[in-house]
């Protein structure tokens, strides 16, 4: 299926019906509506002539290039959703996205979809893409309640240093939030994948030529990707990051920008109840 220039004229005036109420009911956002729309077709048409490029080139070097790029940008996106600084947080997340991406990757285009080559740029780039940027809020929520954690719960973490635990014992129980963060925050987006995404991503695939189940099973599929890269990350992530994040005394650095960071007192004992709890916090949301 091919749609003509004249096709595209057509589907183009339809824009005519926001325009008109706009000025129907005199809304004064008509410029800020066709700015949207100008971006939108600018950046939609970028990407294509990228991976149109790509394809046609059809190297392995330019597919690499155009992978790394895109878990470059999907970790830019996570650390700014999250709060956290770049400077702190962006290697290790770039490298836990790096590593969940290739390694689920990989596996979803060898033993799944059953190719020879996984370097074929129409298969490589839309598995690697979908992987990256479908677990962005995701890795983001998960962090963030990490280290709001260790903010809000800073007395029980020293406390516990304090007596004798290591590293991994005093986190253990904000390593568990962190986790059950992800794996909340993934079903959540199960069920909005379910009900907005995942119907334009089948119809899509059926518009492409896919058949209904090929284009059904693609979509349970990408859903169960995402969850396992999600959680995966995240772990990866802090395994990462816990060097950048934490001092030579085990001691957190200030990783949030633009909020006042917890200051050790571990001769204070812990009062839990003065400090919002992760948990809590979920179950409210």
């Amino acid at each position: 299926m091919s749609i003509t220039v004249w096709g595209i004229l057509l589907g183009s005036l339809l824009l005519a019906i926001p325009v008109y109420v706009i000025y129907r009911f005199k809304l004064k956002i008509i410029n800020r509506v066709l700015a949207a729309v100008c971006r939108m077709v600018l950046v939609v048409f970028a990407k294509a002539l990228m991976v149109y490029t790509i394809i046609k080139l059809n190297s392995i070097g330019f597919s690499i290039v155009a992978f790394l790029l895109l878990v470059s940008v999907s970790s830019i996106l996570v650390v700014r959703k999250s709060g956290l600084k770049p400077t702190k947080l962006l290697i290790p997340v770039m490298g836990g996205m790096l590593l969940t991406t290739s390694v689920i990757g990989f596996y979803v285009l060898f033993f799944v979809l059953g190719l020879k080559n996984p370097f074929v740029p129409q298969y490589f780039l839309p598995v690697m893409g979908l992987i990256a940027f479908g677990m962005i809020s995701v890795n983001a929520r998960a962090l963030q309640i990490y280290y709001m954690g260790l903010k809000n719960h800073s007395q029980l973490y020293y406390y516990l240093l304090g007596n004798g635990s290591n590293h991994h014992e005093a986190v253990s129980y904000l390593l568990r939030r962190c986790l059950q963060a992800s794996i909340v925050s993934s079903t959540r987006q199960l069920s909005r994948i379910v009900m907005v995404s995942a119907p334009v991503l089948m119809f899509g695939m059926m518009l492409g030529g896919a058949g209904v189940v090929d284009a059904a099973v693609c979509q349970v599929l990408f859903m169960i990707v995402v969850m396992a890269s999600s959680i995966g990350a995240v772990i990866v992530t802090l395994l990462l990051a816990r060097q950048g994040s934490f001092d030579e005394y085990e001691r957190l650095k200030p990783v949030f920008k633009n909020r006042p960071e917890p200051t050790s007192n571990s001769s204070a004992s812990p009062s839990i109840s003065q400090h919002t709890d992760p948990e809590n916090q979920l179950q409210e949301e």
